[in-house]
C-alpha cells in the first residue's frame, strides 16, 4: 500500500483512532495487525517469508545469549544469518547469478539453459532482512539483550511506516519505543501530520513531475541527444532524492503520530555536496553504516588496517551496488562510487592546495562541479535498464542536441518542472539549520493554514494521475 494512495490517506486516520482508543497494554497487537494488514495489501503470500525471518532471529537470539561456549554461538549466528541470505539470495539474486552462470557455461556448451525461478521480488525484503539480522549480530556481540516479547520483536521487524523502504532501525534505538503507552499529545501528531505532508508534497509534485521527463529519456535510449540527455541525468539525481527522502518523512510523520522516533537517514545539504565523502555521510545513512559496522568493519583485522586499506571504499560500495539489485547497472554504480572515493582519498593534497590558493568558494565551486557531473555518469548506469541502454545514452550526450522535446516531453512540463524543482531545492536549502516542521509552524494561524492550503492544491493540481510507486520499492 502506497502511502500517497487513497487506501492509506483513508486507513490510516482509522489505524490511528483505533490505537488511541485501545488500552495501552493491547496496543501492540493493533500496531503488529495493521502492519501485516499493510504488507499483506501487497502481496499475501511473501508474509511467510517476513514470519520465516522473525521466528528465526526471535529463536537464534536467545540461543545465542543463553550459550557460553563461543563455537555454538557461532553456530548459531551461522543458522541466523544462512537463513536470512539465504532468503534474499533465492528470490532476489539467484536468477542473476543462474543466467552469469549459463553465460560462462555457454563457452563450452552453446545450448546450455539456465534453470529461472519465476518469482517476484519480495518488497522491502533487502531492508527487513538487514534489520533482522543486525539485532542478532548485535545479540552475539553483548551489545543488547534479546526482546522476550515475541509480539513486540515482530513489530520491530514489521513496523510498517519503515518496512518496505527503512530507515534501516537498530534493536537499540526502536525496540525500546515499543513499550505503545504513548498518549494522544496533539502537537506530537501535528508535528507528524506537517512532516507527512512535506513529504507527500515532495513525491507527488516534486518527484513524480521530475520522473516524467528521466522517464521519457532512460526509457527511449538512442531517441534523444546532446542536452537532453545529460539534463535527463542531472534531473534523475534530484528525482530519487525527493522520492526517497519524501517516503522517510512519511515514514518519520506516520512513525511520530503513533510516539515512535525513526532514525535520521538523509542530510539535506547533500543536494549542495562538494565530494562524494561528504554526500555518502548524509545519504541512505542507515545503509552505509549497517554494511560499514556489520560487515567492512568485522573482516578488518584492526583498526589501523581498516584505515590503511586503499580498497576498502571499493569493497564498501561494490556490496552497496549489489544491495540495490541483481544487476550489472547496480554493480557498475556502486563500483565506480567506490573508485571516486580512492580517488578522492588520494587526490586529497590537491583540493587542499587549490583551496589555498584560489580560495575556499572556487575551491568548494570546481568540487560540486566534479561531483555532480561523476554522480551523474554513474546514475545513467543506475537508471538504465541494462549496461548496454547506459552506453547508449552516454554516447547520445556527445552528439548533436535534438531541436525539440517532441511530444513526451511538453515545452510546459518542462518549464513547470524547473519553477517546481527550484522552490523545493530553495526549501531544501533551508533546511541546513531550519527543519521543515518549524518552517511550516508560522506563529499566524492564518499564514500557516494558507500554507498548507497551497501545498494541498499543489499536491491536487500539479500530482501525476497515477499512483507512482516509490523507487526504492524495488530494492
Amino acid at each position: 500500500m502506497l502511502f500517497q494512495s487513497f487506501d492509506f490517506l483513508v486507513l490510516f486516520p482509522i489505524v490511528v483512532g483505533i490505537y488511541f482508543l485501545l488500552p495501552k497494554d493491547r496496543r501492540w497487537i493493533w500496531v503488529l495487525l495493521s502492519s501485516y494488514g499493510f504488507y499483506l495489501f501487497w502481496n499475501p503470500w511473501y508474509i511467510v517469508l517476513l514470519w520465516v525471518s522473525t521466528l528465526t532471529d526471535y529463536l537464534v537470539s536467545h540461543k545465542i545469549h543463553q550459550t557460553v561456549d563461543l563455537f555454538r554461538r557461532k553456530i548459531w549466528l551461522g543458522v541466523s544469518i544462512a537463513i536470512n541470505l539465504g532468503l534474499l539470495i533465492t528470490f532476489k539474486y539467484y536468477n542473476f547469478f543462474a543466467e552469469q552462470f549459463a553465460w560462462v557455461m555457454r563457452w563450452q556448451h552453446p545450448d546450455f539453459d539456465p534453470y529461472l525461478l519465476d518469482f517476484l521480488l519480495p518488497i522491502g525484503i533487502s531492508f527487513y532482512t538487514f534489520q533482522t539480522l543486525g539485532y542478532t549480530i548485535d545479540v552475539y556481540r553483548k551489545h543488547t539483550k534479546p526482546v522476550r516479547h515475541l509480539g513486540k520483536f515482530a513489530i520491530y521487524v514489521a513496523f510498517f511506516p519503515q518496512l518496505v523502504a527503512g530507515p534501516i532501525e537498530r534493536a537499540v534505538d526502536l525496540l525500546p519505543q515499543l513499550h505503545f503507552d504513548y498518549s494522544f499529545d496533539i502537537q506530537r501528531i501535528t508535528e507528524g501530520l506537517r512532516l507527512f505532508l512535506w513529504g507527500l508534497f515532495k513525491k507527488l509534485v516534486v518527484a513524480d513531475r521530475i520522473g516524467l521527463f528521466v522517464a521519457a529519456v532512460f526509457s527511449t535510449p538512442g531517441e534523444y541527444q546532446g542536452w537532453v540527455v545529460l539534463i535527463g541525468g542531472y534531473l534523475f539525481f534530484f528525482q530519487i532524492y525527493y522520492d526517497f527522502t519524501a517516503y522517510q518523512d512519511m515514514a518519520v510523520g506516520t512513525a511520530r503520530i503513533l510516539g515512535i522516533k525513526l532514525s535520521k537517514n538523509f542530510d539535506p545539504l547533500i543536494l549542495l555536496s562538494s565530494s562524494f565523502r561528504r554526500f555518502w555521510q548524509g545519504w541512505h545513512i542507515t545503509l552505509t553504516t549497517w554494511i560499514r559496522d556489520y560487515v567492512y568493519r568485522p573482516l578488518a583485522l584492526n583498526e589501523k588496517q581498516l584505515a590503511n586499506l586503499a580498497i576498502g571504499p571499493f569493497y564498501i560500495f561494490f556490496l552497496v551496488g549489489l544491495w540495490h539489485g541483481a544487476n550489472w547497472t547496480y554493480i557498475i554504480w556502486g563500483s565506480l562510487h567506490g573508485l571516486y572515493m580512492i580517488a578522492e582519498r588520494q587526490l586529497g593534497g590537491i583540493s587542499i592546495k587549490i583551496g589555498q590558493h584560489f580560495g575556499q568558494i572556487f575551491q568548494k565551486a570546481l568540487g560540486f562541479i566534479l561531483f555532480f557531473n561523476a554522480f551523474t555518469l554513474a546514475n545513467i548506469f543506475f537508471r538504465s535498464s541494462s549496461v548496454q541502454d547506459a552506453w547508449v545514452l552516454l554516447g547520445e550526450i556527445f552528439k548533436t542536441s535534438s531541436p525539440s522535446l517532441n511530444p513526451g516531453l511538453k515545452a510546459l512540463d518542462f518549464q513547470l518542472l524547473w519553477i517546481v524543482l527550484v522552490c523545493s531545492v530553495l526549501f531544501e536549502y533551508a533546511r541546513r539549520r531550519v527543519e521543515p516542521l518549524e518552517l511550516l509552524n508560522l506563529k499566524s494561524s492564518v499564514g500557516r493554514w494558507a500554507i498548507y492550503l497551497l501545498m494541498g492544491l499543489a499536491i491536487w493540481f500539479l500530482r501525476i494521475p497515477e499512483d507512482v510507486k516509490f523507487i526504492y520499492f524495488e530494492f
